[in-house]
């Protein structure tokens, strides 16, 4: 049955294409996609909500991605820690490349400065999405990109949990 106590207000006003529960102990749920505004909030393609359906949960995109988020993954159970991925290349007026690790409890959620993605000229197209291996942080991530911070790679490659590209996986 529908959940009652799950309230979306006015909801998105355009498409959200990813959404995931966080386990950080809050019960958030972070989105992205094409939206800017949720429930009448600006967040600009990638948000939280609370367990009731309405406002942030503490997190706050500041002036979010220039374009479409189209997957988010969480980094680390119990830590507010998620990468995102799609077609924006700025997050929050940072530079990002279609990859932003985005770090917060409170606050504008902010760049973690030692994710080496987040420093370099990482993709060159879209991402379309993206998958975590949790036992080694390795990221997966496949689109519409042909290089990876001035790499070949041909629309499927796989990042260290620092953020590099794993130049083993071949």
């Amino acid at each position: 049955t529908l959940d009652s106590g799950f309230a979306t207000g006015t909801g998105a006003n355009n498409n959200l294409l990813t959404i995931i529960a966080l386990n950080d102990g809050t019960n958030r749920i972070a989105g992205g996609g094409l939206f800017t505004l949720v429930s009448g909030a600006g967040v600009n393609r990638i948000g939280c909500v609370v367990p009731t359906g309405i406002g942030q949960g503490g997190f706050n995109s500041g002036s979010g991605c220039n374009s479409t988020v189209r997957t988010i993954t969480e980094v680390d159970a119990g830590t507010f820690q998620m990468i995102a991925t799609g077609d924006f290349t700025t997050y929050n007026s940072s530079t990002c490349n279609r990859i932003i690790k985005v770090t917060s409890n409170t606050g504008v959620a902010g760049v973690d400065a030692t994710y080496q993605a987040n420093n370099g000229t990482a993709f060159n197209g879209s991402v379309n999405m993206n998958a975590l291996d949790t036992t080694s942080g390795k990221l997966y991530a496949v689109g519409d990109f042909t290089s990876f911070d001035g790499n070949p790679r041909d629309r499927l490659l796989r990042i260290n949990a620092d953020g590099t590209l794993d130049t083993s996986f071949a």
